[in-house]
């Protein structure tokens, strides 16, 4: 904490010299008394909390060094021995003054209350640390939390929870050696757990365990405590799951399992029935090569989620009467609901992997779902449509308040999504794939008693395999005419937000986003456009990247060849002489540029960034003083968003981000749910949706 004496060197300039073993806190040499080092020093090396008696000296000790710090900062003269430059820069980058600050700094934290918490709040703190999170991340939060002071580690392992959330138990290829040093370890982590209800992850190795083994020394240790298990996942070769028929009768504590079956299917005796009696079981999710003789107790189960679901499962949903959720996943041609009504039930998500075929176009015709709020429904883009079913549903249910819809629906005819959203009026959210624009239109009438549903805050169209529907004139007016009517001139608290997205980055080499963007709002190129459009397309291939670059993903800039064409390319940008906002918006040069002034300095071996920025800061009284012109702003490299007019991001100190794009993007998996169903065909993503992109005016 203290700094050393300052002498003159060979050379005759000053030099500090390292601190002595026994150094001292002082203040400018005008000062008649010194400052003692810390009274407590053994607490700077833990995290004990302090006795009254340390506490006073503690107080002492801080209130002596705010009154050296405050003479610091109103001295007048240069402290003696002290180089005259490090006091030019300010008082705070006087060395002797920050000491004496880090001084402060560590001994009010001897006082703070983390070190006094009582052991009972010290495993309120560990318990909560686990609420509403994934399990890996609790583990880790945990463990954390254990090294906070030597107080917490002993409250936090003397915690029986702690161990109850058992490690990842990993099913190697035989070793027995490492067999029986997993089993010991095993066998410690459940004599700490006392008796409290266990969290177990079991999981295969490799593709031999999954071939070969048919059981393991470390599940037989846990089946002996099958009674103490809560929250389950297990994923096992197939000849495994009967092995685990032990456990029957034994799972009075089980609220929660996953199962995963792993292929290598071997013929298994009836019945499967180890989970069929858990009374607290209400979550469920399967998947993989289950076999069919597999009992679960479906009348009791809130939230059911199986991917690959067979004919002979489907054929039980009559007893699901107590679902809220669930989530299926079809493999197989002609699966259908049975003629059941599903009384509780509120989230329902289909995804189909291969296009619906006679029976199946019928999917949904016998189903009833009185208190459905949240649908979501996918099959493949080739498929036929299958909003018919749907509506056939949502008139069996007495139409339920149905408040999101998520929906690929296949093949959408003219005026079908409309003839559906008539059924749901109380819909909030909406993400479909894009209708003709006759659906579009209906949905911008806004005439009293002719709005389609008039609660809806955001609307969101996707564009994957309809690119051609895009193109057409008239989907753009319908679009615009749809933005103008629900988000800018309704009123505010009824106002919607609109956003249209693809996955693909590319059309005819314009990135989508900006050719959506520019097809929108009807920009026009000049010969200057498309110059500045050559070169900012020759910038963005340069930065070897595509549609939207962002700066982290700019790699080994000028580290080869493209030096000098990066720096020409920005030579001739900078001599374009710009007249109008427009041209630079319909180029796209300034999302190259804005790439390349954001780039990590580390990685601008040749002063990239500053050209780029100095040509911004040039366009910049252009683009800020014409924000009007753009409605459509980007929201990552998938998306486009209306931005209503009196919009508080326009005046907001962020009111570039209309031009460069908007702060909350969509992510990845958000645009390609579920797209690649109808290119790679059978697929087991399940789709992954947030709230509102831009929160509504």
């Amino acid at each position: 904490m203290l700094h050393g004496k300052l002498r003159k060197s060979v050379k005759g300039k000053p030099r500090v010299e390292a601190p002595t073993a026994t150094p001292r806190l002082t203040v400018p040499a005008e000062s008649p008394e010194p400052l003692s080092l810390s009274p407590v020093p053994h607490l700077l090396v833990s995290n004990d909390a302090p006795s009254e008696e340390e506490t006073a000296l503690i107080h002492h000790a801080i209130r002596r060094a705010e009154a050296e710090l405050t003479e610091l900062a109103r001295s007048p003269t240069t402290p003696k021995g002290t180089p005259q430059h490090l006091w030019e820069h300010g008082i705070e980058k006087n060395p002797t003054y920050l000491r004496v600050r880090d001084y402060i700094q560590q001994h009010n934290t001897l006082l703070s209350a983390v070190r006094r918490v009582p052991p009972e709040i010290l495993e309120e703190i560990v318990t909560w640390s686990a609420v509403g999170r994934p399990l890996q991340e609790v583990r880790a939060r945990r463990w954390e939390l254990a090294q906070v002071s030597q107080e917490w580690r002993d409250a936090t392992l003397g915690l029986s929870s702690l161990w109850a959330d058992l490690p990842p138990v990993t099913l190697p290829a035989p070793d027995p050696k490492r067999t029986q040093q997993q089993v010991a370890c095993l066998s410690e982590v459940l004599r700490r757990s006392g008796d409290a209800p266990l969290t177990v992850t079991i999981n295969t190795d490799d593709s031999k365990t999954r071939e070969s083994a048919h059981w393991h020394p470390a599940l037989d240790l846990l089946a002996r405590h099958a009674e103490r298990w809560s929250t389950v996942s297990i994923c096992i070769p197939h000849a495994s799951i009967v092995r685990l028929r032990g456990i029957r009768d034994r799972l009075p504590l089980l609220k929660m399992l996953s199962l995963q079956v792993r292929t290598g299917y071997c013929p298994v005796p009836e019945p499967l029935d180890m989970f069929e009696h858990a009374p607290l079981l209400r979550r469920v999710h399967v998947s993989g090569a289950v076999p069919s003789a597999l009992k679960l107790p479906f009348a009791q189960l809130q939230h059911y989620k199986h991917l690959c679901i067979t004919e002979r499962t489907m054929s039980q949903i009559a007893s699901y009467t107590s679902l809220e959720t669930l989530m299926i996943s079809q493999q197989t041609y002609g699966i259908v609901f049975p003629p059941v009504t599903l009384p509780a039930l509120k989230r329902l998500e289909v995804v189909a992997n291969l296009p619906a075929q006679d029976a199946t176009m019928h999917c949904f015709d016998a189903l009833k779902v009185p208190a459905l709020e949240e649908l979501t429904v996918a099959f493949p883009f080739t498929s036929p449509s299958i909003v018919p079913s749907l509506m056939a549903m949502l008139k069996h249910s007495g139409r339920p308040c149905l408040k999101t819809l998520n929906i690929r629906p296949g093949t959408l005819e003219p005026l079908q999504l409309t003839a559906l959203l008539k059924l749901v009026p109380d819909l909030i959210y909406l993400d479909a794939s894009c209708p003709p624009h006759f659906d579009i239109l209906k949905l911008a009438n806004t005439a009293p008693g002719e709005c389609l549903v008039p609660l809806l805050r955001s609307c969101k169209f996707v564009f994957d395999f309809v690119i051609e529907r895009f193109t057409n004139a008239q989907t753009r007016m319908a679009l615009n005419r749809l933005a103008t009517a629900r988000c800018e001139t309704a009123p505010r608290d009824a106002r919607m937000t609109l956003c249209i997205y693809s996955v693909f980055n590319q059309v005819d080499d314009t990135p989508w986003s900006h050719f959506k963007q520019r097809q929108l709002e009807d920009w026009v190129p000049t010969s200057t456009a498309k110059t500045l459009e050559k070169y900012g397309a020759h910038l963005a291939a340069l930065l070897r990247v595509t549609a939207h670059p962002k700066p982290e993903r700019v790699l080994s800039l000028g580290r080869d060849q493209s030096t000098e064409k990066i720096r020409q390319v920005l030579s001739d940008l900078g001599n374009i002489s710009v007249k109008t906002a427009k041209d630079i918006y319909t180029s796209g040069a300034h999302l190259a540029l804005k790439t390349l002034a954001d780039i990590d300095p580390a990685l601008d071996k040749h002063g990239f960034a500053p050209r780029a920025k100095c040509i911004l800061a040039k366009w910049d009284p252009i683009l800020l003083a014409s924000l009007q012109n753009i409605h459509w702003c980007f929201q990552g490299p998938y998306s486009l968003v209306y931005v209503p007019l009196d919009h508080e991001c326009r005046t907001s100190r962020d009111a570039s981000s209309v031009v460069y794009g908007l702060a909350d993007i969509m992510t990845t998996d958000e645009a390609r749910w579920p797209v690649h169903l109808g290119i790679y065909g059978i697929s087991l993503y399940w789709p992954h949706k947030a709230g509102y992109f831009m929160p509504p005016v």
